[in-house]
């Protein structure tokens, strides 16, 4: 997903698990905070390392290009291009593509990632011009790697960084599950949230967001509602 599509997506997730009672808008995404909703703002980020976060990136850039010819080229004029881990695939009668990411497994702790996130955006939204108009402040995590220590993740640590940072409240966005951390609440939140949920919000975030592979995204969402798994 590029960034403006993350931010959207954050919304509908929240909305979806009840964390914001109201229907999603586009006039929310904005910047400095991502979402601004009434006196709410909310930064929306990502737990990866900064090579992730390049790929990603780059994976945004070219999902801009018009033609699968124009990402290519794009592609070949990177400094290091074989280093690029995703991979452009042309849609059968079309110049379009589809961009299928190559990131992998990521074997770092999430709990540092987390950890960081949390520090790192805190240091930020307090250096924002309009950062004391919200009464009430939140920071957005995706954590979507699937890792063997999905289960062990330390809940302490992660509302010890929240209490000492500006945020009111973290959410923590892994596979199945939404976690939310009050500051002023020792006992934290967890919301279920399935794997045909996280399709369907994924296509509308692309959907508001006026993605051009939005379509693809809805292809692959039925796809999965008939297949086996659902």
């Amino acid at each position: 997903m590029t960034k403006k599509e993350l931010e959207a997506y954050a919304a509908l997730v929240l909305i979806k698990t009840a964390q914001i009672c109201e229907p999603f808008s586009a006039d929310w995404l904005k910047d400095k905070p991502d979402l601004q909703i009434g006196n709410f703002g909310i930064e929306v980020t990502e737990a990866i390392d900064k090579k992730d976060g390049e790929q990603r990136q780059i994976d945004s850039e070219i999902l801009n290009c018009e033609t699968y010819e124009n990402a290519n080229t794009y592609i070949n004029n990177l400094r290091y291009p074989r280093k690029y881990r995703s991979e452009t695939k042309q849609l059968p009668g079309s110049e379009r593509f589809s961009l299928m990411s190559g990131g992998g497994y990521n074997d770092k702790k999430p709990l540092t990632l987390i950890v960081n996130a949390i520090q790192d955006k805190s240091r930020k939204f307090l250096k924002y011009p309009d950062h004391k108009m919200f009464s009430r402040r939140g920071l957005y995590i995706s954590d979507q790697e699937l890792r063997p220590c999905l289960q062990l993740l330390d809940i302490e640590s992660i509302l010890k960084a929240t209490k000492d940072s500006v945020f009111d409240v973290v959410f923590v966005h892994q596979p199945h599950r939404l976690i939310v951390v009050e500051k002023d609440d020792e006992l934290t939140k967890e919301y279920p949230f399935d794997k045909i949920n996280r399709i369907d919000a994924i296509c509308e975030a692309k959907r508001v967001c006026g993605s051009p592979d939005y379509e693809i995204c809805c292809e692959r969402a039925k796809a999965y509602r008939e297949s086996n798994d659902y």
